[in-house]
């Protein structure tokens, strides 16, 4: 396995939540800076939406070419996005109480969108919530009283989805039936702080169903078994990898945002990560 780093594309602003398009171009959250810029494989870096008063930390899209995301520095909304990349608040609270601030989401082959709600880091306690919700904007709050939720991906089979709860250094895994409902919850791993202040972040999961772990301010992605195992750490470049996600045409390369040196950078894999869940 080759796990020589290249940087993509620098000069990025607390880079978030990549995803790739299908002509190529991966998209990156630009939180604080309030948009979502497109970084073309040769690295020239455009605006792709402006998101008014919401800064998004991850985003989704379904087979009509809508896209979901999370607008956590803001709003504090679940966003929806047209393909004409207009942006529309979507889900707004659940049952009359606002978010604290939406901070990632992960798309179910049953169409159903689950997103985390920690707040803010620098405030966080064991208040925040994860939530799941349709293309209609039905709302569910899966689990609560977690420590700062962060990172939300799906397994490569659909059983399960994944949530990093950062202050606890943890990764939880939460059954999922065909329909999208939860049927039960587990630790699948702990994956550490980092250096104390940060822990896991945003995730991904390969073809083979390990996961892939941004663990923030310990400079690592740390790799995990369907099992749980630990198998090894892939060096970031950075004390404060956010997410990561497999890209390319045979999606073996792994797309990692860094936020210490705001860039977005790459490595080849030797496994080709999970395909794309586009319901």
């Amino acid at each position: 396995m080759s796990e020589e780093l290249r940087i993509v594309a620098d000069g990025l602003s607390f880079p978030e939540g990549p995803y790739q398009l299908p002509d190529g171009r991966l998209l990156v959250q630009q939180p604080r800076d309030h948009r979502i810029v497109a970084v073309s494989p040769g690295g020239e870096v455009r605006t792709w939406v402006e998101t008014p008063n919401a800064g998004t930390g991850g985003i989704v899209f379904n087979q009509a070419g809508y896209a979901f995301a999370t607008g956590g520095n803001g709003t504090n909304h679940i966003l929806r996005i047209t393909p004409e990349r207009a942006v529309e608040s979507f889900v707004t609270d659940y049952e009359g109480q606002p978010f604290l601030g939406p901070n990632d989401l992960a798309m179910h082959p049953s169409g159903h969108v689950f997103f985390s709600d920690p707040g803010k880091f620098v405030t966080a306690r064991p208040n925040g919530g994860f939530y799941r919700t349709d293309f209609q904007g039905r709302t569910v709050r899966v689990a609560e009283n977690l420590g700062f939720p962060n990172g939300v991906t799906v397994s490569h089979d659909g059983r399960r989805v994944y949530l990093a709860e950062t202050l606890t250094g943890l990764v939880k895994a939460f059954d999922v039936a065909e329909s999208g409902e939860v049927t039960g919850s587990s630790v699948f791993a702990e994956v550490g702080r980092g250096t104390g202040q940060g822990g896991p972040d945003g995730m991904c999961v390969d073809s083979e169903g390990n996961l892939y772990v941004a663990i923030y301010t310990g400079g690592i992605v740390r790799v995990v078994s369907p099992d749980g195992r630990h198998l090894r750490d892939i060096q970031t470049g950075g004390a404060d990898p956010t997410n990561c996600c497999f890209g390319s045409s045979d999606l073996k390369t792994l797309y990692i945002t860094e936020s210490e040196s705001g860039t977005l950078r790459s490595m080849r894999n030797d496994i080709s990560g999970a395909p794309p869940v586009l319901p």
